[in-house]
């Protein structure tokens, strides 16, 4: 069975999420919120590329994804 994209491609892009979601947390003092919440959206637009890529003919419902 062909994989729709590498595992270590989106295992790397979750963790990058993750640590987007960990910083966008709010904090006393000086917070990185914005920062986090960019990061956050970076992993999930690469998520969303790395998907379209592979298969262009299959490009998933974006929608689906924002709204989820």
């Amino acid at each position: 069975m062909d994989q729709i994209i590498d595992p270590y491609i989106l295992y790397g892009l979750c963790v990058l999420g993750a640590l987007g979601v960990c910083l966008a947390l709010p904090r006393r003092g000086i917070s990185p919120q914005v920062i986090g919440a960019l990061i956050a959206a970076l992993a999930g637009g690469l998520c969303l590329l790395a998907l379209g890529v592979h298969n262009p003919q299959a490009l998933p419902n974006v929608y689906f994804y924002i709204f989820s």
